[in-house]
């Protein structure tokens, strides 16, 4: 979309205007983050010019036309969940409460945890992240300040390299870390920050091999992370198997809210309970009672969610409890208990 966008101003032709609305209207209607990233960004290229409002509405009409108006109600529960993510993150109870947190570093350094200083830095600081993932991104940034400070003007490209940036780091505040990681922002001006670099590149081609030897070390290592992580994979699938193995339609839970996640809704017939979907303010406070913190349901009140909300079974990873509670959790001894797996136990009635 922004690259049609782009192509427009650049070429005064509005067949790329056209386009860029109806991809637009897509992503209106297939992805939540997207109609973030186009209202976002389009709000601070705005103030460049008010043409870049056309796309933003002119989407946003065509997904109404398209969803016959249904999309209306999308984008409600879209702002109750961003609401409700608000609240929660600056009570410090949401998984990304503490991105970017110089008091957790100084607190893990109070107590010598230098293993967790290293992770919170490489994992938890966008900053760093960006970095780590896209160095090409501050390149970029320096080239727009570097030619702004030259010629007193910037280019077109340099309105959607700033817009991204200014949306990034406004969401690497600990106020609006709800709307989302802030680096995902960045991917949606790839395009954009690629060819603000071609032109160094193309004059320095050691500098660009030396940037490709980075990427390669850099995705191996990442993917010898990601195999690591493959015990998550094999947990789902146990549960994935033992679910399909009930006859019975069952109404779940499980914590953390990722075990099984969509997967128990895509490849099995039972009824799961997500932790974020609400209907009314009541589901709201209700369902806010029960959780720990994001994405843990409190598993000390497992006996009162299993009434609430009249479940059959809620599956836990002991593994993720331990690591995130430090076994400082008690089951209420009126439920039962079976282990389905080596780290996965069911409670019931």
């Amino acid at each position: 979309m922004f690259i049609f966008e782009y192509l427009y101003f650049l070429n005064d032709n509005y067949i790329y205007l056209v386009l860029a609305i109806i991809f637009s209207g897509f992503a209106y209607l297939s992805s939540k983050f997207s109609v973030q990233a186009i209202v976002f960004m389009s709000i601070f290229l705005f103030l460049f010019t008010f043409e870049y409002l056309v796309v933003l509405f002119g989407g946003f009409i065509l997904s109404m036309i398209l969803s016959r108006g249904k999309y209306l109600e999308v984008l409600k529960q879209q702002v109750e969940h961003l609401k409700w993510f608000f609240i929660k993150n600056i009570q410090g109870q949401m998984s990304v409460s503490n991105r970017n947190s110089f008091k957790v570093l100084v607190e893990y350094f109070k107590i010598k945890r230098y293993k967790k200083i290293i992770s919170a830095l490489l994992f938890q600081n966008t900053f760093i992240i960006v970095l780590t993932r896209f160095p090409l991104v501050y390149l970029a940034l320096y080239f727009v300040y570097d030619g702004y400070i030259a010629n007193g003007v910037l280019e077109l490209v340099d309105y959607f390299i700033i817009s991204s940036f200014i949306i990034f780091f406004i969401s690497s505040l600990k106020w609006f870390l709800f709307i989302g990681e802030a680096e995902r922002y960045i991917n949606y001006m790839v395009f954009f920050i690629l060819l603000k670099v071609t032109l160094f590149f193309e004059e320095n081609t050691l500098y660009l091999l030396l940037f490709i030897i980075y990427g390669i070390i850099f995705y191996i290592l990442d993917f010898i992370l990601l195999l690591k992580k493959t015990n998550k994979n094999n947990l789902d699938n146990g549960l994935i198997k033992w679910l399909n193995c009930q006859d019975k339609e069952l109404n779940i839970a499980t914590i953390p809210y990722h075990l099984g996640g969509w997967r128990i809704v895509e490849s099995t017939k039972h009824n799961w309970l997500y932790g974020v979907f609400f209907i009314n303010g009541d589901d709201i406070e209700i369902l806010n009672s029960y959780i720990k913190k994001y994405p843990f349901l409190d598993i000390d009140k497992a006996d009162k969610i299993l009434d609430e909300y009249n479940l059959d079974y809620i599956f836990y990873n002991k593994q993720a409890l331990d690591k995130n509670y430090g076994e400082k959790y008690e089951i209420p001894t009126n439920l039962k208990q079976i282990q389905i797996s080596e780290n996965i136990f069911a409670l019931y009635k």
